[in-house]
């Protein structure tokens, strides 16, 4: 086993010092955010996708839509919503959100039975 030297121990010290304050001051680090369906009372057309991000977090899922229009659908699920999402589509030009609600999952389309 290799005796670990004071420069050693330092250097290591250090890297673990600026690995933690670089997490600290980094924007893209997310914060676990507990969402409810009053998480997404404040999301409004015209804000930009930062926005969304700040208060929501990343989505659960995103998708591409639109034919004319190029968008973004992301979907949000919360806490005791099984079949339910939040959908938020984003416009892909300019990165704002063109409109926002409570939309059907579509896996939960039907009967569960196994007949």
């Amino acid at each position: 086993m290799d005796k670990i030297t004071t420069s050693r121990l330092r250097r290591l010290g250090a890297a673990l010092w600026l690995s933690l304050a670089a997490l600290a001051g980094c924007s893209t680090v997310s914060q676990w955010k507990v969402l409810t369906e009053a998480s997404f009372d404040n999301i409004r057309p015209g804000m930009s996708s930062d926005e969304v991000l700040a208060q929501l977090g990343p989505p659960t899922t995103v998708f591409g839509a639109g034919w004319a229009e190029h968008t973004q659908i992301w979907n949000y699920r919360w806490s005791g919503a099984d079949c339910v999402w939040y959908q938020i589509t984003i416009r892909d030009a300019d990165h704002k959100v063109r409109e926002a609600g409570i939309g059907q999952d579509p896996r939960c389309d039907g009967p569960n039975t196994k007949d």
